[in-house]
């Protein structure tokens, strides 16, 4: 069955009526109107407005934050629209912008108690002001304000953020000066987030000073974290190049400048790392986090391991991150210290038998990468002096992973044993590339490519045809591994083109990369755009836009001129990103930018039709819900069973109207019934809902995004999405607070029953059923 595209949207109404003179019956809620608390039937307008996407919307939700006699709920809900407006703003450019920003920033500078029934008003022009993270000269004051709001922690704490994510290093001093003084916990650890965010070298010494004498728990977990993020931004920072011989140094004395800066910063924080008791903290993700920060430095700056004390056990850092330290731990101990890699082999053995399959996957992969450089296991030993534990001793703790009851980590002991005897894991990975398991069959995959090396890809090739769509995928995968030369090989060419022809979604979207990667010898470049261009023209249709977004994308960056009328057809595809990255390739390739051609109107009807068919014969409607509908009542809550337990979420119904509506709709129609978990990232997310069973697959349509001052704490939910606005079915919850998300992605739920659930979980574990519970009551 067939609906009607959605009708026009509401700001276009607003538009035509403003330029008419005529008067609008979108007059929200005021607070002596008698309309319902909150204004709910008003908020439905603001909600179509936003999803509108259009600047004429942008006066009208800039006079409604502004005038005082709306209800508060109506106003804090118009400035969370502008803030969410961040792209159509930066499009629409001044006088549209600076009038919103005009009026948060008057609204976030207010002087009021964080009880005040306004308050709730100038917390969400705050928040807007980070999303939007523009330098204006209002805006800095404003938050200038919110931060020195001595009544009002809530309002520090969003202030400290949104300054974070402007991005500037001369905001430090004040961020550092909140993270020092303020009474509030919560402020204290938001001001450490910011530093994070800058990433600057001024950050990392009040970072330092502040986990040294933080003495809130909370707080320091996230002052740890923003000294981790601190200095993966400090190693990002690049050298100049070196002058050539006779020549003068590089004339640009500043990126000189910033470079040094970044390594003294990094120097300095070795060494407070080092020297802290903090190293040993009480918190097992203090412990783990800086740890980890320590590993993240570029080589030459890394620690002894003696001094790093690396040969901890499991109870001295948190279970699942202990593996990944060590495996940080490794790039130092392979430098001329025996006793020290012998120390963190023996470990990563006993780790292997851990009780967390996340531990014990995760030191298969560091057993593995222990030879990275050094060749066999056997060659590893000579080279290195370490006897004992020998080599007898890892394979054997390799092989014992084997046969491990979960399926990940006998993927991980497959790619681990390949790395260390190719011989014997060539013939474990030949064995199980017939198992019932995908995810071990991918591993197998995995592990033959990496034990044939230089004959991988003519392996790979005559096994193609006969593997499935997750194989295919990992043989994909697997290429991209390997090294550049191997890469170039005829074979390994032939290969990607062969992936990139395969009419599966997540295999050529794969192969796309692979194929642009390659442009050398020259042959092999026109080769490649020509493949592209073949591809490209094979993927029509809804479900392949992102497909099309990387292959135009890649064109561009391929510096050849036969790209030039393969991007041109591109200009007139149904989806609009697909169009406008076209253009920007073909502003790279001929120096001029053209304008996108509107698109056939068949074709375009066919992005916004009514109806999909999801790979297993479901008819799904392919809209998604109003975004004016009614909202759920709060406490609607998700059931989910999987074949590890239960797991209850409720739904952020207000924050994210239109994503809980979304995931209940799906949820009574069966939509995750015997879906799979589909990727797992220890100490991250666990996440699953994709029809495809790879991440690749969508509802057929698509959602707004729905950003909210939720922090992905642990056991949050959130939406995956390929850029903004790019939400559909798939769902993801958090192991752990990571605060590069927030304000990123769309949380719309938290775990209330089963946390212990989400952290059993791994790839290919299935979703038996998912049911909707609201106010006690099963709703399905």
């Amino acid at each position: 069955m067939t609906r009607p595209i959605r009708s026009t949207s509401p700001a276009i109404v607003i538009a035509a009526a403003l330029a008419l003179g005529a008067p609008l019956a979108l007059a929200p809620a005021r607070a002596d109107d008698g309309a319902p608390a909150g204004g709910s039937a008003r908020m439905g307008e603001i909600a179509r407005l936003e999803d509108g996407r259009d600047p004429a919307a942008v006066p009208l939700l800039v006079e409604w934050v502004r005038d005082a006699e709306l209800l508060p709920a109506v106003r804090a809900r118009s400035a969370r629209a502008l803030g969410r407006l961040k792209s159509v703003l930066a499009k629409a450019g001044d006088p549209i912008q600076s009038s919103a920003l005009e009026v948060l920033s008057e609204v976030a500078a207010n002087d009021l108690p964080g009880d005040a029934p306004g308050a709730r008003v100038r917390h969400e022009a705050i928040f807007a002001l980070g999303q939007i993270a523009s330098d204006h000269p209002a805006s800095r004051e404003a938050l200038y304000a919110a931060r020195a709001a001595k009544d009002d922690a809530r309002a520090r704490a969003l202030a400290a953020e949104a300054t974070g994510k402007l991005g500037k290093p001369e905001m430090v001093p004040a961020l550092a000066a909140l993270l020092g003084d303020d009474p509030s916990p919560r402020a204290r650890a938001m001001a450490a987030v910011g530093l994070g965010r800058l990433g600057a070298p001024g950050a990392v010494e009040p970072l330092l000073e502040a986990i040294a004498t933080e003495k809130d728990t909370a707080t320091r977990e996230l002052v740890a974290w923003a000294i981790d993020a601190s200095l993966r931004a400090l190693a990002r920072v690049p050298a100049p190049p070196p002058a050539k011989e006779g020549e003068k140094p590089d004339p640009d004395a500043e990126a000189a400048r910033r470079h040094a800066e970044a390594v003294e910063a990094m120097k300095a924080a070795r060494d407070a790392i080092i020297g802290t008791p903090r190293l040993f903290d009480e918190s097992a993700r203090v412990r783990a986090t800086l740890h980890r920060a320590l590993y993240r430095l570029p080589e030459e700056h890394l620690p002894a391991p003696a001094s790093a004390r690396l040969g901890l056990a499991p109870a001295e850092v948190a279970a699942w991150n202990v593996a990944l330290v060590r495996r940080q731990g490794l790039r130092a101990a392979k430098r001329n210290d025996g006793d020290g890699l012998a120390r963190v082999v023996g470990s990563l053995i006993a780790d292997a038998r851990h009780r967390s399959f996340h531990v014990r996957r995760s030191a298969l992969a560091a057993l593995g990468e222990v030879v990275a450089t050094t060749g066999t296991v056997w060659e590893w030993s000579s080279a290195t002096g370490v006897t004992e534990p020998g080599p007898k001793t890892i394979l054997a703790a390799v092989r014992a992973a084997l046969r491990d009851p979960r399926r990940t980590v006998r993927a991980a002991a497959l790619v681990a044993l390949a790395r260390l005897d190719p011989r014997a894991g060539e013939a474990a990975a030949r064995e199980r590339l017939s198992e019932t398991d995908p995810i071990v069959r991918a591993g197998a995959v995995s592990a033959l490519a990496i034990a044939l090396g230089k004959e991988a890809p003519d392996a790979l090739g005559k096994l193609f045809g006969r593997l499935d769509a997750r194989a295919r995928l990992a043989c994909v995968d697997a290429l991209a591994g390997l090294d550049d030369e191997v890469k170039a090989t005829p074979a390994a060419r032939a290969l990607a083109r062969r992936a990139l022809a395969v009419d599966d979604l997540a295999v050529r979207g794969t192969a796309v990369a692979l194929v642009a990667a390659v442009t050398e010898p020259e042959d092999a470049r026109a080769e490649a755009v020509a493949s592209l261009g073949d591809a490209l023209a094979a993927s029509s249709g809804r479900a392949f836009y992102e497909v099309r977004e990387d292959i135009v994308r890649s064109l561009g960056t391929m510096n050849d001129q036969g790209a030039v009328p393969i991007l041109e057809t591109a200009l007139a595809d149904p989806m609009e990103s697909v169009r406008d990255l076209a253009a920007g390739s073909l502003e790279t390739l001929t120096g001029k930018r053209p304008a996108p051609r509107k698109p056939r109107a068949a074709a375009e009807a066919e992005v916004r039709m009514a109806e999909a068919r999801t790979p297993d014969g479901v008819l799904a409607e392919a809209l998604p819900p109003d975004p004016a509908g009614a909202p759920l009542p709060r406490g609607t809550s998700l059931v989910l069973v999987t074949e590890r337990g239960k797991v209850r979420i409720e739904l952020f119904t207000a924050d994210a109207a239109i994503h809980a509506r979304n995931v209940v709709s799906l949820a009574r129609r069966g939509f995750y019934d015997g879906r799979t978990i589909h990727r797992v990232v220890t100490d991250f997310v666990v996440q699953g809902g994709c029809p495809r069973g790879d991440g690749w697959g969508d509802p057929g349509y698509t959602l707004r995004d729905e950003i909210n001052p939720r922090y992905y704490e642990r056991g949050v939910l959130g939406m995956p999405k390929a850029g903004d606005d790019t939400g559909g079915c798939q769902l993801f919850v958090m192991h752990s607070w990571h605060p590069h998300l927030d304000g990123r992605y769309t949380a719309f739920g938290a775990v209330t029953e089963g946390l212990a659930v989400i952290d059993e979980l791994e790839e290919g574990d299935r979703i038996f059923s998912v049911r909707v519970e609201r106010e006690g009551r099963t709703d399905r």
